[in-house]
């Protein structure tokens, strides 16, 4: 997990999410594009019984915040160990 900018604390990444999302047989799928002439990564999380969550990100390297880890986690009925 990397650090975010001017904080000591490791915060989980989306690439972190993706991989704990994989290890728990979800089907994970992103689409990269450009708009305005800014990357951006759509990635779709599906769990085995259809729950879905989708997260739009400039980078998989983007730290996630508590709140965005929640939200995640709600909508896809799981608790990951990355929320503390």
């Amino acid at each position: 997990m990397s650090g975010a900018p001017g904080n000591p604390r490791e915060w989980p990444t989306l690439s972190d999410y993706i991989a704990h999302a994989r290890d728990a047989g979800f089907t994970v799928t992103t689409r990269k594009r450009e708009e305005a002439g800014l990357p951006l990564i759509a990635v779709s999380i599906v769990t085995p019984e259809g729950a879905m969550a989708v997260e739009i990100a400039a980078s998989l390297d983007d730290p996630l915040a508590s709140t965005t880890i929640a939200r995640l986690d709600r909508r896809l009925g799981r608790k990951s160990y990355l929320f503390r």
